[in-house]
């Protein structure tokens, strides 16, 4: 009765570590409702006019109610409206907020310092850099914090739409010796001072997880360096009569700054060979998804639901650990207990399923199986990380062999023959049983490949191996006989 409650209890605990892999977090909505934050003070800084008094910055925080997980990605979005208007209230941003909050995120929607004078193009540069400053106060802030919200600070990520774009670029990618020189003042202007010295106090390196443009652009498309590598999303319609596509001056106005949108950092992108998602709506204009300086008058277009499954998609490749490769036997016999494991990082943990055997034990990267009936069994792994991101899904297909009919399994010579060997591209096997079954594992025990063997003599593609050994092991009646080969 003891050893039964024991292996009851080793069962239970597996099936409750089955229920940590939730696959829906972060990708649909899994929290009935959100507790906003309002009005978060994050810093103060001088407004943009004489006598430059202290202004206070704001922004408003959205977390799930019910959440229990104590780490967990932060998604900031800074509004539209020109550097001249519009606020965090923004109907688009807090939709975004709002949504991404009920699939796990901690989000934030951001009010910055607006204010410029429009017949000014220096004045047009610095109400970018303020932006910037006040963005990169307001994460500083949430990383001084982030315990208070449970956030991770290794899982953030910036987005933002039109002017909010802007500010999301420059603090991605404009470092303190490429801002135009107007930032630093001159006889009617103030020093704005670095890029970090606005705002607040705090002192953290920002290291973004990901960003996403919505139809904003850059000052110059060279900041962008080899180096900076975060990952990118840019949206943008072809058509922008706001903020040019390509290279042009906002508004169609001289007077403004010339910019740099989408298309042109996707191409300095491309030139370093940085990984990046460009999405164009070909012949849109500004805001294609339908709101006027973020807020909708009318229903969201079409593309609102695509340019939402784009942010959701960018962001969750992000947080989505790797899959792991599962080790073990692949040969087992009816009854036996096996171990099987995966390779994965301190902070994680494997979610296992087993088909046609039973959990002994589990733990945090292995697991003990009992094996029942003979035939095929298999073994599922997903990798859960510290956000509680799970992986896609891996398996390992196992074979129980019948002991009742065959005591035990003779190990022979093998009389295949496999050639070339080294090989390239192809390998050849001859002299193969008919009706045996093929197993292809790698040097690590990884299958690779498993069929059942029609001809005696079998063309094997192995172009796309990687280099290293491998074995082929042959199953026929009561033998087994392995044999190796190297890929070049």
């Amino acid at each position: 009765m003891k050893n039964l409650l024991l292996l009851l209890s080793f069962i239970t605990l597996s099936h409750f570590h089955f229920a940590q892999c939730d696959t829906n977090r972060y990708v649909n909505a899994i929290f009935d409702s959100v507790y906003k934050h309002a009005n978060v003070k994050y810093g103060e800084a001088p407004v943009w006019t004489i006598p430059y008094n202290n202004t206070d910055l704001f922004m408003d925080i959205y977390e799930p109610i019910g959440d229990a997980t104590t780490k967990r990605p932060m998604m900031f979005w800074v509004h539209p409206g020109g550097f001249l208007l519009g606020d965090k209230e923004a109907d688009d941003m807090v939709a975004l907020c709002d949504s991404f909050a009920r699939r796990g995120y901690v989000t934030a929607s951001i009010g910055y310092r607006l204010g410029f004078n429009p017949v000014s193009s220096s004045s047009a540069e610095r109400a970018v850099y303020r932006g910037t400053q006040d963005v990169r106060a307001a994460i500083r802030y949430m990383m001084e914090y982030a315990d208070i919200y449970d956030v991770d600070t290794n899982y953030m990520f910036l987005g933002g739409s039109s002017a909010g774009g802007f500010a999301t670029l420059h603090v991605a990618y404009a470092d303190q010796d490429e801002v135009p020189s107007s930032v630093y003042g001159g006889i009617f202007d103030n020093d704005l001072g670095c890029i970090d010295c606005a705002g607040n106090n705090y002192v953290h390196e920002i290291n973004l997880k990901g960003i996403v443009n919505l139809w904003g652009a850059l000052g110059d498309s060279t900041w962008v360096d080899a180096d900076e590598i975060v990952p990118a999303l840019l949206i943008h319609g072809t058509a922008d009569g706001t903020v040019p596509f390509a290279d042009g001056h906002p508004f169609g106005v001289f007077t403004t700054p010339l910019t740099y949108g989408s298309r042109c950092i996707h191409n300095q992108l491309n030139s370093h060979g940085i990984d990046h998602d460009f999405l164009f709506f070909e012949g849109e204009d500004h805001e294609p998804h339908g709101a006027s300086n973020g807020d909708f008058n009318s229903p969201p277009t079409p593309y609102w639901d695509t340019i939402f499954t784009a942010v959701r998609d960018h962001y969750f490749a992000q947080l989505q650990p790797d899959s792991a490769s599962i080790l073990g036997n692949l040969l087992v016999d009816e009854g036996a207990q096996e171990w099987y494991s995966v390779s994965i990082n301190l902070e994680d943990s494997t979610c296992w399923s087993v088909q046609n055997g039973n959990v002994i034990q589990s733990l945090r990267d292995s697991i003990l199986v009992e094996w029942n009936a003979f035939g095929s069994g298999a073994i599922q792994a997903r990798i859960n990380n510290e956000v509680n991101a799970v992986s896609e899904m891996t398996e390992l297909a196992v074979t129980i062999l019948d002991v009742s009919a065959v005591s035990e399994v003779n190990h022979v010579e093998p009389s295949f023959v496999i050639y070339p060997n080294p090989a390239e591209d192809k390998i050849w096997i001859d002299k193969l049983p008919i009706d045996a079954e093929m197993i292809i594992t790698d040097g690590l025990g990884r299958e690779v490949a498993r069929l059942k063997i029609a001809e005696p003599n079998v063309e094997l593609d192995v172009q796309n191996y990687v280099q290293g050994v491998y074995f082929v092991t042959i199953l026929h009646s009561d033998t087994q006989s392995t044999a190796r080969f190297i890929k070049q």
